[in-house]
């Protein structure tokens, strides 16, 4: 360990017989790390121990649970988990120290949503969004319609307006997912291992006590409903497809038979038409990771979730919504980020409230007439292009949350 200059050498003497570490005899278990992330876990090493991180050009102490710096108090490098802190875990039997969010045991509901995320505590535990929505009822028209008039033997042209019925259109709104167990921390210290977080590291940067979870990207994670499925099942799809078809009713005449003229109507004869609809809601691209040891680090840039005030926001995190060296991720709902994609990129497009214009194919000619000699002549037609649109706002079921991100 460097030299402990002289005037830091007293603070400490004075701080050891305050504080009465270390029995008071100053022997303490001198280290040297570059920077604040290579101080090992509290039970990693003997107590008590002294620091100096090079890159802070500063000195610290191992306290209880957490490194303490000398000169402004404040703790640094690894740190416990607080007590209240919301994570994630793919795993049926829960880490030391975390219980489920599931409406029990003082903790909100979070089963069953995927999490937006708001820096409005009074919002915390709102939910909005359904797993499928229905348009309102929609028609098509028939166009360049030809009837066959028997006395003079010319077709005439016509155009036979909504002469499908008007039926909606159900769609999922469920994306790329997977199912996770949301669970909060309720002791300080809880064991990190098989929990997860969000991040916005990535790259060599992750570290050797946990994992990235590659395995889901380009997916949500979604709070487990237990009816269907396991922990860490894949889902859903943002872009989904639904298909749906009309019955036909008969046309109007519009003048162009006779009464004892002979007509059949040829029934649903057009073909059902497949729609495809972005489920995708306002999302904001992370990692996640996974803990692999019970006292991993955690790192500047790893995002947990809050369920209480945000004056009471634990020591060592801040409001992640851009102010105090955090990254601004309010208003998003978290989606994980793909290889090919860029960490803390947004999309603000959301779910629209439309059904993407489409047609359905005529599978044969709508009208039959019989002509002079008796014969069964056929007139075509073709169904025009509609847009249908939703009854109301749509999105998948969101629970609100707030971000707090490692600083």
């Amino acid at each position: 360990m460097s030299r402990i200059p002289k005037p830091i050498e007293r603070y400490i003497d004075r701080y050891i017989l305050r504080e009465g570490i270390g029995g008071g005899d100053g022997a303490f278990e001198h280290i040297d790390v570059n920077n604040d992330d290579d101080l090992p876990q509290p039970g990693e090493i003997d107590r008590p121990a002294i620091a100096y991180i090079g890159e802070l050009d500063s000195y610290a102490i191992l306290e209880e649970d957490a490194w303490v710096n000398i000169l402004d108090q404040s703790t640094i490098g690894p740190f416990p988990i607080p007590e209240g802190v919301i994570a994630m875990t793919t795993e049926d039997d829960i880490s030391e120290g975390w219980i489920e969010c599931d409406g029990n045991n003082g903790t909100i509901d979070m089963r069953d949503h995927y999490v937006r995320f708001t820096n409005d505590s009074s919002e915390v535990g709102d939910t909005f969004g359904s797993d499928s929505a229905e348009t309102e009822g929609h028609s098509h028209e028939f166009v360049d319609f030809t009837t066959f008039d028997i006395e003079s033997g010319d077709d005439r042209a016509m155009v036979v307006q909504d002469n499908t019925s008007t039926d909606t259109v159900e769609v999922d709104l469920i994306p790329n997912s997977y199912s996770v167990m949301f669970v909060k921390a309720v002791d300080e210290g809880a064991s990190l291992e098989k929990i997860q977080s969000f991040t916005t590291i990535s790259g060599d940067d992750i570290g050797d006590d946990r994992k990235l979870l590659d395995e889901y990207e380009g997916r949500m994670p979604r709070g487990h409903d237990y009816d269907t499925g396991s922990l860490g099942d894949t889902f859903g799809s943002d872009i989904q497809e639904t298909v749906h078809g009309h019955d036909i009713e008969r046309p109007r005449d519009q003048g162009f038979f006779d009464a004892d003229e002979e007509r059949t109507n040829a029934g649903n004869n057009i073909d059902d038409a497949t729609v495809e609809k972005d489920v995708v809601p306002e999302i904001v691209l992370l990692n996640a990771v996974e803990y692999l040891e019970k006292n991993a680090i955690l790192r500047g840039g790893d995002i947990f979730l809050w369920d209480g005030a945000l004056s009471n926001i634990p020591p060592n995190f801040a409001l992640a919504d851009g102010s105090n060296d955090t990254d601004n991720v309010i208003g998003y709902t978290a989606k994980l980020a793909s290889s090919e994609s860029e960490i803390l990129d947004k999309d603000d497009s959301g779910v629209d409230s439309t059904i993407d214009s489409h047609t359905h194919e005529p599978d044969n000619s709508f009208a039959r007439v019989l002509g002079n000699d008796n014969e069964v002549i056929e007139r075509e037609y073709t169904v025009s292009d509609e847009t249908g649109e939703f009854a109301g706002d749509i999105d998948p079921k969101q629970l609100k949350i707030v971000p707090i991100q490692v600083v």
